[in-house]
């Protein structure tokens, strides 16, 4: 937090950052499951190939800037921005699971994923002795990029892959006002306007 020097009216500023990393590894085994008739005899058999390899490590970093501009005692304008990026690696032997390999193949799946996303908001705020008015705008965009790769590991014999892109787009207007009527009691009107737009393209090869 810090003051800036006055310039037509005055502001109080506020910066921050945030990074965090996070990393996973295991290993899940599974014994052979035998299903026996009353006598004894096997009726079925089920045997889970593989390691059982987990893994996922995520990088995600944060930052946001506000300012609240107090232009005089009635009027105040505050502009807050926000970025976020994220980095997500997920690694996990599928033998284990129920998805079905080709005929003499094994499955282990690895999906890398991007993701950047920004924000702002703009805020407005009017305050008379018994009236109070905020109105702004919002804006919000998000960028995304996945992979998910199947196939002997994560960078050989891939025998199915799928790629996609997400871009997504937002922007809001709203307000509220205020009225004091009596020390006791106030009416509140308020209203809020939000258009999306999404764009979603998806590919899949499989060998």
């Amino acid at each position: 937090n810090f003051t800036p020097p006055n310039f037509a009216g005055t502001h109080f500023m506020k910066v921050g950052v945030g990074l965090t990393h996070t990393t996973f590894d295991g290993r899940n085994r599974s014994n052979t499951v035998r299903i026996l008739r009353r006598y004894g005899t096997i009726s079925q058999q089920i045997d889970f190939a593989g390691d059982g390899l987990l893994s996922r490590n995520t990088t995600e970093f944060s930052s946001f800037f506000e300012d609240k501009w107090t232009i005089n005692d009635r009027l105040t304008l505050k502009d807050i921005a926000n970025y976020r990026y994220l980095h997500f690696n997920l690694g996990q032997d599928l033998d284990l699971s129920s998805v079905v390999p080709p005929p003499g193949q094994t499955a282990t799946v690895w999906i890398p994923l991007k993701e950047d996303q920004i924000s702002n908001e703009l805020q407005m705020t009017y305050e008379a002795d018994k009236l109070t008015l905020i109105g702004g705008l919002y804006y919000w965009s998000e960028s995304m990029e996945a992979t998910t790769y199947v196939g002997e590991t994560p960078t050989n014999g891939i025998w199915f892959w799928r790629a996609g892109e997400s871009d997504g787009d937002s922007w809001a207007g709203f307000f509220n006002a205020t009225y004091d009527f009596t020390d006791m009691f106030s009416g509140r009107l308020g209203g809020r306007y939000t258009h999306d737009d999404r764009e979603i393209d998806s590919w899949t090869w499989i060998n």
